[in-house]
């Protein structure tokens, strides 16, 4: 049988780099064993449009297409199931991935172009609808699917997760076109404190574990992981590094919630990484409690450039609030390690969440500038931690965030298959497609912003939200002055520079300057164009 798995269709927004479609490549790998023929196809690689994507079809003549997604592309995905309907009646439509996993039963109930949609682990689940297609059985007895039986979701039972992640066939990564992938290194490298090794053509993407054993606020890693947490061998995770550096690859993203969550595992990985003289570079992720004199330095030793923090905010109240688990002593203590051993350090924080108030912006805003002059080189952009960024904390499906949103009335007859675009949402650079949590309105959160940043004369933060919140996101959103008060924000940055003593001007001027006109101009502007053009290309 022939098997299609793609990614939704290239979109208006947001107009995203292409990352490795992972999870596919696991399922195509069981697939492929059992001797079915599968091809991937990723369109946010590839810039297909609906003629592209009907040809590919009518050429490949599959007889299952999946469709893989998550809650900031899950439109995407629902236009591209009708298209292929509109195609083929005949084609079975599968919906997989995170967001789905959580929505089964809206999709099925609202998408009338969605076949089958396969929750949480997707390999066996997908061979086993393969079987009864072949042998004319019926799906009932198919754990992991909700499907239609006259318009209504017929829900089976749950899949055990795989617990011997080992036992699964390596991923298809030769389905991947590998070397058209862009490296995930180049827009950081200014930035990281050691220089050695960075020019690395391509990066490749690599997760080696399942699931989160926390139980984060706003995440839905709880309800779709249900807390658990599996991992492939360290042999099986040095086994596909291998394979990429045998192509030529030399630089990784790790996207594992948790690579330094199991030390053992972790130390056993670092050896045979050493072992073996494996050169190579990468960056990763990581809760800042798992960061000690140890895992830092040996992450150094294996070719560490950055790790993203999980740091949400720098207000003890606020950690506390979302349940993230941590102190602000153990975020500062794992940047304090991390620079000391030349990684860079960058991580975001969640504003407006339950409950925040403006002593909390006020102290979350204090404790980044204090990481920034305390572990930076010279002035202007920081090196050693990427400047603060503030992101509004955003409602996603099953999460306990979103229980609240309904319950304090944010979320109102609200349904994940609706149409939903909130342009203000631009405003903060969030997606419009995926609601935003708002303990205040966003035009008083970014008043709110300015006005602490303005006390606590913190010039990198105010040449941030100058260009993100004010220019580029009012630029974005189509915001009007009456709607967003775009010239009263300006308006009071300037009457603070106006007011300020000659060296505070100074700052704020060489600031904005130094780490908002040249570097933006120069990357996001021209980056912004170039995707726009290839965009309006493939419209026309």
């Amino acid at each position: 049988m022939k098997i299609l798995l793609t990614t939704p269709l290239f979109g208006d927004f947001p107009i995203r780099d292409p990352m490795f479609p992972l999870g596919i490549t696991y399922i195509a790998g069981v697939i492929e064993r059992e001797g079915h023929s599968v091809r991937i196809l990723d369109n946010y690689l590839e810039k297909n449009n609906e003629d592209d994507f009907v040809k590919i079809i009518e050429d490949f003549k599959p007889s299952i297409i999946g469709i893989t997604c998550n809650v900031d592309n899950r439109f995407e995905a629902f236009a591209l199931s009708g298209i292929i309907k509109e195609f083929s009646e005949d084609i079975m439509v599968i919906l997989g991935g995170p967001f789905p996993s959580v929505c089964h039963k809206e999709i099925i109930e609202d998408i009338k172009s969605v076949d089958i949609v396969v929750r949480e682990e997707g390999e066996y689940t997908l061979l086993d609808i393969i079987n009864c297609l072949e042998n004319r059985k019926p799906l009932d007895d198919i754990a992991g699917i909700t499907y239609r039986i006259k318009d209504e979701a017929k829900v089976n039972q749950p899949r055990p997760f795989i617990q011997n992640l080992d036992a699964l066939p390596f991923p298809a990564f030769h389905l991947l076109k590998i070397k058209e992938y862009p490296s995930y290194m180049a827009e950081f490298k200014d930035s990281f404190l050691d220089k050695t090794n960075i020019d690395a053509a391509y990066t490749a993407s690599l997760i080696f574990g399942r699931g989160c054993p926390y139980n984060c606020l706003f995440c839905s890693s709880k309800e779709l992981w249900r807390r658990t947490f599996r991992i492939l061998s360290p042999e099986n995770a040095v086994r596909q590094i291998e394979y990429f550096i045998e192509k030529g690859i030399t630089a990784f993203a790790f996207w594992d919630d948790h690579l330094l969550l199991d030390r053992r595992w972790f130390n056993d990985f670092v050896q045979r990484i050493k072992e073996k003289k494996l050169q190579f570079i990468f960056k990763c992720l990581g809760r800042v409690d798992s960061i000690d004199e140890e895992t830092a330095g040996k992450l150094r030793e294996i070719g560490c450039k950055m790790v993203y923090l999980g740091i949400e905010n720098g207000s003890q109240d606020i950690l506390d609030l979302i349940n993230k688990g941590v102190t602000v002593a153990q975020i500062e203590n794992s940047v304090k390690l991390l620079h000391e051993n030349g990684i860079l350090a960058t991580g975001g924080s969640l504003v407006n969440a339950p409950g925040e108030t403006r002593e909390n912006i006020l102290e979350n805003l204090e404790f980044f500038k204090k990481l920034e002059q305390t572990y930076s080189r010279g002035q202007g952009k920081p090196k050693g931690i990427m400047m603060f960024k503030p992101a509004n904390i955003i409602i996603f499906p099953g999460t306990d965030l979103e229980k609240i949103a309904v319950k304090k009335g944010r979320l109102v007859n609200f349904r994940w298959t609706n149409d939903y675009y909130e342009k203000r949402n631009l405003l903060m650079d969030s997606s419009p497609y995926t609601p935003l949590y708002e303990n205040v309105a966003i035009e008083k959160l970014i008043e709110y912003l300015i006005s602490a940043a303005l006390k606590i004369r913190y010039y990198t933060f105010l040449a941030e939200i100058t260009w993100n919140q004010i220019i580029y996101g009012g630029i974005c959103s189509g915001s009007v002055d009456k709607n967003y008060k775009r010239k009263f924000y300006i308006s009071k940055i300037f009457y603070f520079i106006s007011r300020a003593p000659f060296k505070d001007k100074v700052g704020y001027i060489y600031t904005i300057l130094s780490h908002v006109v040249f570097p933006k101009v120069k990357n996001k502007l021209i980056r912004g164009i170039k995707k726009d053009a290839i965009y309006a290309l493939h419209k026309a």
